[in-house]
C-alpha cells in the first residue's frame, strides 16, 4: 500500500494492478494520462494498492521472499484476505465510511470473488470500476500464457524449485525493457502482443 497525508474528507479511490504488474502501471505515464494522478489532481485521495509478490508487496511476518512458502499462495487468498486487508485499512487511515474501487484484469478478478463472498465489505464500495475484467483465462489470446497453460509449466517451476515469475524477474526485464522497447517501437509491440495478446489500443508513443 502506498499512502500520503491528504485533506480531510476527500473521497477515497483505491487502485489495484493487473497480473505480472505493481502500482506503478498506475503512474509511469505522463502526470496527464497518469489514472492516479488524474485523480489526484482531480480532487480525489488516492490509494495504490500491490498484491503479493510484487515490487512494493515482499514483506511477510514470517518468511523471506527466498523462502518457497512465501509464494505458497494464489488470486484466492488475494481475495479472501489481502484485498479486505487492504480496503479496511484504506478506510480506517481516511476515516471515510465508503471509497471507490478501481481494479485491472487480476485487480477485478479478486474483487468479483472477494465482494461476492464478503457482502459488508461490498456495502463499502459505492463504485467499482472493472479494467479489462477477468473472471477466468479459458479466452485469453496471449501465445506465451496459452504455451505456458498447455505445457503445465507451474509443475516444472515447482520441481526446480522456482517461485517467482513476473516483473521483478531479470528475463522479463531484460526482454522488455533493454532489447524490446529500449529501441523500436514495433519490437515492444511484439513483446506486449505475446504478452497479453494482440490489441489495437496500446499507445507505443506514451
Amino acid at each position: 500500500m502506498k499512502g500520503a497525508p491528504a485533506k480531510p474528507n476527500k473521497p477515497v479511490v483505491y487502485l489495484i494492478h493487473g497480473l505480472l504488474d505493481s502500482s506503478f502501471t498506475y503512474v509511469l505515464n505522463y502526470r496527464t494520462q497518469s489514472l492516479a494522478y488524474l485523480l489526484a489532481d482531480a480532487g480525489y485521495d488516492v490509494w495504490l494498492g500491490n498484491n503479493r509478490g510484487t515490487t512494493w508487496s515482499r514483506k511477510h511476518l514470517d518468511y523471506l521472499p527466498s523462502d518457497k512458502r512465501f509464494w505458497d499462495f494464489s488470486w484466492e487468498h488475494m481475495a479472501l484476505f489481502d484485498m479486505p486487508a487492504m480496503l479496511q485499512y484504506v478506510l480506517k487511515v481516511s476515516q471515510q465510511p465508503t471509497l471507490s474501487y478501481v481494479g485491472h484484469s487480476e485487480g477485478t478478478m479478486q474483487a468479483f470473488a472477494g465482494f461476492s463472498i464478503n457482502q459488508e465489505l461490498a456495502k463499502k464500495v459505492t463504485y467499482f470500476g472493472a479494467l479489462a475484467p477477468v473472471a477466468y483465462v479459458g479466452a485469453t489470446t496471449s501465445p506465451i500464457f496459452k504455451a505456458l497453460a498447455l505445457t503445465r509449466v507451474d509443475t516444472l517451476f515447482q520441481m526446480f524449485g522456482v517461485a517467482e515469475f513476473g516483473q521483478r524477474s531479470v528475463l522479463i526485464q531484460d526482454i522488455v525493457g533493454k532489447y524490446g522497447c529500449a529501441f523500436v517501437d514495433v519490437a515492444c509491440d511484439s513483446v506486449i502482443n505475446a504478452l497479453t495478446g494482440p490489441s489495437k489500443n496500446v499507445n507505443m508513443h506514451s
